[in-house]
Formats: C-alpha cells, structure tokens, sequence
C-alpha cells in the first residue's frame, strides 16, 4: 500500500481474488480515497480452481452456540465426513493445535464469550456492508437482506431479485444415524437457539413454516433434521463474483489484474511495497 499525500488516495494491492482477497477490496471500497488493484492468478476472481469456487456457502451466526456441536461427536463419525489423505492425522493436529490455543496459551479467541461475540459483531457488519451495496443481496439468501426498514429490504422491495423476503429462508441441518441426531434432539436448547426440531411425521415448524420436502427426505433417508431461519442463510457463490466484478468495475476505485502470479512481495525504503509478477 501507498499514498502520495496532499490528499492523494491510499493505493492498495490485494494479493488473490479468493473469497478474502474479494471482499477485502470491497471493505476498502466502503472506506473513502482508497483505490484497490486485486492480483489474481486466474482469469477472473473467484474462479472454480479455488476453494471459494463452490455453488454455496453457508452462513452462520451462531456457530459456537450450536447446543448439538458443544456435547461434540464421536472422533470415527466425525471423520468419515471427510475426504483426504490421511484424515486421522490431520485432524488429531488440528485438535492438537486447538487444544495448546486453549489451554497452554489460554488464547482468549478460544473461549465461548469471544467467538459468541465476534460472530455478533460479523453479522452486524456484514448487514452494514449489504445496506451499502445491496445488489448482493441476489447473492446472499437468508434474513440478512430482509431487515425492517433497511436499505437492503428496500432493494429487495423493489424487485431487484430472483428471490423474495417472502420465500421460506434459512438452513437445515440434517442427521444420518439416531446418534448423531440425539444430540440435536433436545426441544429446550433448540428453541433457545432459534432451531426448529423437524421428526419424521411432523412437516410444521414452531414459526408456522411448512417444509413437505424436507419432511419426505427425514422420513425415507434421515434420522432427522433441525432447521434456523433467523441467524442463517447462504450465499450463492455462482451470482457473488459476477455481483462483486460490477460492483468493482462501477466504482472506478477497483480493478482486478487477472492472469497474474505474484513470486514475491518486497519491502522498500518508502511506504510502498513491491509485488514480483512475471509477465
């Protein structure tokens, strides 16, 4: 980053197009006299080699408050969800490195307080940034966008989509065993976190939602399934590149230099850096 003073813009290069490099060249587009060059090594930002390149991404507001993932899962069935070499060994280090933040290092972001009220202050800033630029609300789906009196509800309204705040949103989480549901199972904790117990047999939610389909897929396939339609919803990740390019291209104030791969990041004497691309 640099600025050449006397009021010049701060000039900024974000290194990858990825979901973090994206949208931190949207938060310094909220901020003013900063002008923003994204460096990507693909074609365009957010391209399919990436790990942001899947159809959607859930969003979560309660992450650390999910009454079910605190009494935890068996070690075994945790692991059969994951497809990797050696599965065991990476997730006995990921536990391993949690467990030192915690108890060795007393890391105050591991404890319950903090992440509660991180993801509160997350979702309060990502609602600040869909009031700012509320054409991603084609992208992002769930209750975000559907605030009383908001900016973004008033995009909404206008028929600006291919969704309504009057469809049915929200996320189900869904169990394959009798075990893994057990833990969710628990009427109490699930109404205290905004949860709707769906069982077999039973299609009504306690919000007055009807979920037919669901229901048809708990009762032949699953043991169960629970479902939050006010701190979770999804982004489609297909639309919120596109959404993201034209909203950088209207700006003037960002630009994606694409097919280009940064070998190294230099110091220099001034308050500049240097970036090593080949050509």
């Amino acid at each position: 980053a640099g600025s050449a003073g006397d009021g010049a813009p701060l000039r900024v290069a974000v290194v990858g197009g990825g979901v973090a490099g994206s949208v931190t060249a949207l938060e310094l587009l909220s901020r003013e006299n900063v002008e923003v060059v994204i460096v990507e090594q693909a074609d365009r930002i957010g391209h399919t080699a990436s790990p942001s390149g899947i159809i959607s991404a859930v969003l979560t507001f309660a992450s650390m408050e999910k009454y079910w993932e605190r009494q935890g899962l068996p070690y075994w069935e945790l692991m059969q969800w994951f497809k990797m070499d050696q599965p065991e060994l990476r997730i006995f280090d990921w536990m391993e490195r949690a467990a030192y933040k915690a108890k060795v290092l007393k890391d105050i972001r591991t404890s319950h307080e903090y992440q509660g009220a991180f993801f509160k202050a997350s979702r309060a800033h990502m609602e600040e940034m869909l009031d700012m630029f509320p054409e991603l609300c084609e992208a992002v789906v769930g209750p975000f966008c559907c605030r009383e009196d908001s900016k973004a509800r008033a995009w909404m309204l206008a028929g600006n989509r291919t969704w309504s705040c009057d469809d049915l949103l929200g996320v189900a989480h869904v169990f394959s065993t009798e075990n893994l549901f057990a833990s969710a199972n628990v009427p109490a904790e699930a109404r205290k976190w905004n949860f709707d117990i769906l069982l077999p047999g039973n299609n009504t939610l306690q919000h007055g939602m009807s979920l037919l389909k669901l229901e048809e897929i708990v009762q032949s396939k699953l043991a169960g399934a629970i479902w939050n339609s006010v701190d979770e919803g999804f982004v489609r990740v297909e639309k919120f590149y596109p959404i993201l390019e034209n909203i950088f291209m209207k700006s003037g104030r960002v630009k994606i230099m694409a097919h280009c791969l940064v070998r190294e990041i230099m110091p220099t004497s001034s308050d500049k850096v240097l970036l090593d691309v080949p050509f």
